[in-house]
């Protein structure tokens, strides 16, 4: 697979091509792997009751997959990291939410499993095979708190 950073995935110019709501915010942390660069300070926090979204990227059919890194900062029991797929149809203009992954762990930085947008998707595609894609985490349960950084996307494009 040949994943490429999602628009501004690595949060290192802020908030720039992210819809963030409910306390989404970027903090002046990075993941300890520096997988980016490293001169990364970035990522996102995400408390009970946000969303970040990334801005729709170009994609093609059965794919993306999808890969990011992780940190819960809340309760490790009762809360989960919840990723939607919003797939825009080029025909109608209407965007589907499909679920792409669900996402628990520990209180460290660790990789997420690759994630895959699972949704028949024949009849969204434009007329060069393509649809647009962005992603939405949304933590959820008791105590939800998140960090996230570098989102990186397999597009499965020919370059």
């Amino acid at each position: 697979m040949r994943y490429v950073l999602a628009p501004n995935g690595n949060l290192e110019a802020g908030a720039t091509d992210w819809k963030l709501t409910g306390g989404a915010t970027v903090l002046t942390e990075n993941e300890p792997f520096f997988v980016g660069s490293k001169t990364d300070k970035r990522s996102l926090y995400l408390p009970s009751g946000s969303t970040a979204t990334t801005r729709p990227m170009c994609v093609q059919l059965l794919h993306p997959t999808f890969r990011y890194f992780a940190k819960n900062r809340g309760s490790i029991l009762l809360s989960t990291l919840l990723v939607e797929a919003l797939v825009e149809n080029p025909l109608t203009g209407k965007v589907l939410v499909v679920p792409a992954g669900v996402h628990t762990g520990g209180s460290n930085w660790h990789p997420s499993l690759p994630g895959v947008v699972l949704a028949d998707l024949l009849t969204l595609l434009d007329r060069n095979g393509e649809l647009a894609v962005a992603f939405r985490f949304r933590p959820v349960g008791l105590g939800a708190k998140w960090q996230i950084d570098d989102v990186y996307v397999d597009p499965f494009r020919n370059r």
